[in-house]
């Protein structure tokens, strides 16, 4: 089950040959990770209309995490709404913060 709250803006992910974008689940990811950290949504809203305009709005979520900035860099990376600006899946398995994991 999810939420709208974590998803992405769907109409954009389907191209032409009606398949399935996958690059718009990291910004899911990255609400799922902000709101880990932080305990809330990056934004609030009222009421459906209120999400659907914060949801078009081209302003990016900036994210400031103090204790570790490999974490932060790739959390501003997700969080980025138009998808030619977004960390790729590529560039995301590859990104630093993960580094510190591998074994």
């Amino acid at each position: 089950m999810s939420s709208n709250c974590f998803d992405a803006d769907h109409d954009k992910t389907i191209n032409k040959r009606n398949s399935i974008d996958f690059d718009f689940f990291l910004y899911s990811i990255g609400l799922t990770i902000y709101f880990l950290l932080f305990g809330k949504l990056p934004f609030s809203f009222y009421s459906i209309k209120e999400f659907n305009n914060l949801l078009t709005q081209p302003k990016n979520i900036e994210v400031k995490i103090d204790k570790d900035k490999n974490l932060q860099d790739l959390v501003n990376k997700i969080l980025k709404k138009k998808k030619y600006e977004r960390i790729s899946f590529e560039e995301y398995f590859q990104h630093k913060f993960f580094e510190q994991y591998k074994y």
